[in-house]
């Protein structure tokens, strides 16, 4: 079956349909689809069949923008990908793009832009009047005909559930699934989250249009990490109101999906982003609350152009979270002091400009390292105004009221020459920032907050309960979105009612909680994924995405079926950066975890200290070549 054969059905439906205005809806779906289409198969061939990668081919922020794609998107990028098709592959693919043919009056892209442009002022944004469906209906049909007829070539062959493409003499499967059950698909996004990717689309089906979320493999062509050098900062092209700015960035992804409320918490931080003269904001709070998860969700909606800044959008975004240990060539290093950690969060801003730093910047600290970091900025052209440092969770770098001392006196310095600074702490720093507190959620907030997370978890019970009682429950947890989601996960697991859960939760202490949490989820573990985290927990090195695909490999679980896992408990704090992930299992976990591992006989702890053996050396090899790869770059 031809791919051709779905849509030539569906424009036909189309046809039969009984007002203008239905025909206009659905074309345009099917339109743009058969433009995702096109776009996925030249993507794929410029990167299986030519010499070019995404980055050569000026193709990168393109791809990027699958994130989130837009009408105009697939225009730009076939605009890039056709001539370098015909250039290598064959001088026959997609003719009629550019030029005039057959009995068409103008190119095919003019035509189609005209529509773009058609629709994203009246159907996607403005007001749709009848003249304009009257006018714009056999338009579309004509445009949604004439692309198939065109174009119908490069669109794959459906055999035994394999998507062959045929281009010139040359033949290759598919990656990207544009079909899905014989319909063909419309991509809303492309999305990666801990090195997994998935696209979510819905089928081109005018009945019922299923939602459909696909895991994509390895190395789609979306994933563009390669390209973007090894530094962990990406860039990107903002728009936001009618501006547009390139940032260099290194923002982790959300933390989740059901984000919810904290409107007055976000307004504040959009109000001191446009404030230039405030150097430092500051977001505190009791553990729990969802600081960091504030604060990443409105990076994030920063990023996406989602607020629209009235001050100096920033060049460069630098995101730290506070650690006492830093990975380097010399193996795991221990900071002494608060100093060494936040000197480190300085050097990390190096990284948006070089590949690596050389020891040179190691041998100097202190107020010498600001005025170094802030001159070698500007010497790039970043002023003070340009950068703005995010430091997580500072309160763990210091305890003693002369290490916060210390910390607060390094952030002055470090906001007055190098730039902007937001900080996320339990406690209130002292500091001259902007405060904003994060406190328990408003009474509907933790209701909609619990209704969300019960829908994702399936928790019977909750989904059961009325409304008043909810408000009641959420009460009890003093509406803090990390009990809630405790109790909810609880319920989920376990089947039990509400009450029962709520008095487990209650009842003890935070440490009691977690032990109970733990041990619950270790009981409903299956033997792989226990034997991961005792391979974990025995490792020397710190744990990130490809180390724990490494252990899953080695013992013969999924990865992405050990991600699922972890995400149900409170095991570990994961800094999610999409293409890859950090893990930090937490003190408590750690201790629970090795308490298992010496509950194991004695040729089972020998096995478990082998295997995380020999995952270090891999993973000390592995970082080997990577410096090596970037020295070899750099020359």
């Amino acid at each position: 079956m031809h791919m051709k054969s779905i849509y030539q059905l569906e424009i036909a439906l189309a046809k039969t349909l009984d007002s203008d205005a239905e025909r206009l809806s659905y074309l345009g779906s099917v339109l743009r689809s058969m433009m995702q289409a096109l776009t996925v198969v030249s993507l794929e061939a410029v990167r299986e069949l030519t010499p070019y990668s995404a980055n050569e081919a000026n193709l990168t922020q393109l791809i990027l923008r699958f994130a989130q794609p837009s009408e105009g998107l697939y225009g730009e990028i076939l605009d890039a990908t056709i001539p370098i098709v015909r250039s290598h592959i064959t001088k026959n693919f997609m003719i009629g793009w550019f030029e005039r043919y057959g009995d068409s009056q103008e190119p095919f892209t003019r035509d189609l832009y005209s529509w773009v442009q058609f629709r994203n002022k009246k159907p996607a944004h403005g007001v749709l009047a009848r003249q304009d469906i009257q006018l714009w209906t056999p338009k579309l049909v004509e445009l949604t005909e004439r692309c198939l007829e065109l174009f119908s070539n490069a669109l794959p062959l459906i055999e035994n559930k394999k998507l062959i493409v045929a281009l010139g003499d040359s033949h290759f499967s598919l990656s990207t699934p544009i079909v899905w059950e014989g319909r063909a698909l419309v991509i809303g996004e492309v999305l990666v989250r801990k090195g997994i990717w998935k696209l979510k689309g819905q089928t081109l089906n005018l009945e019922i249009a299923n939602d459909v979320t696909l895991e994509l493999g390895i190395n789609p062509i979306f994933d563009t990490s390669g390209e973007q050098g090894s530094s962990g900062f990406d860039l990107r092209e903002v728009q936001f109101g009618d501006s547009k700015a390139s940032v260099f960035h290194n923002i982790p992804v959300r933390q989740t999906n059901t984000f919810e409320g904290r409107v007055n918490e976000l307004e504040m931080l959009q109000e001191w982003i446009d404030d230039d003269d405030s150097r430092f904001c500051l977001v505190y709070g009791d553990g729990g609350f969802g600081k960091t998860t504030l604060t990443l969700e409105f990076l994030n909606r920063l990023l996406e152009g989602d607020i629209d800044v009235k001050g100096k959008f920033p060049s460069v975004i630098s995101y730290y979270t506070a650690k006492m240990t830093r990975w380097t060539s010399d193996g795991l290093v221990h900071f002494k002091g608060v100093s060494d950690a936040m000197e480190d969060s300085v050097r990390e801003l190096l990284f948006c400009l070089y590949p690596f730093i050389g020891k040179d910047w190691y041998k100097i600290s202190g107020t010498p390292l600001i005025d170094k970091v802030a001159g070698e900025m500007a010497e790039q052209g970043f002023k003070r105004d340009d950068v703005l440092l995010v430091l997580d969770n500072t309160e763990t770098l210091a305890t003693s009221p002369l290490e916060v001392n210390e910390l607060s006196e390094f952030l002055k310095r470090a906001g007055k020459k190098i730039g902007r600074v937001i900080i996320t702490s339990r406690r209130r720093e002292f500091l001259p920032a902007t405060p904003i507190k994060v406190s328990g959620l408003s009474d509907d907030e933790a209701l909609r907050l619990m209704r969300r997370l019960a829908s994702e978890y399936a928790a019977v019970a909750i989904n059961q309960a009325g409304d008043p009682k909810l408000r009641q429950v959420c009460a009890q947890l003093t509406n803090k979105p990390l009990l809630i989601d405790t109790l909810v996960k609880y319920i989920a697991r376990s089947g039990t009612g509400i009450e029962a859960a709520l008095e487990q939760v209650l009842k003890k202490t935070s440490d009691e909680l977690l032990e109970f949490l733990y041990e619950d989820a270790w009981m409903r573990m299956n033997d792989l994924h226990r034997r991961v985290f005792l391979i974990l927990v025995s490792l020397a090195n710190p744990i990130d995405g490809r180390c724990i695909g490494d252990t899953c490999q080695e013992v013969g679980l999924q990865h992405v079926e050990f991600q699922s896992g972890l995400d149900e408990t409170y095991f570990a704090t994961v800094t999610d950066r999409g293409a890859t992930y950090d893990l930090e299992i937490v003190d408590l976990a750690k201790q629970f975890f090795r308490k298992q591992v010496l509950k194991l006989d004695s040729a089972g702890q020998d096995e478990i200290k082998r295997l995380a053996a020999d995952l270090d050396k891999k993973a000390i090899r592995r970082g080997e070549i990577d410096r090596a790869y970037v020295l070899l770059a750099a020359v």
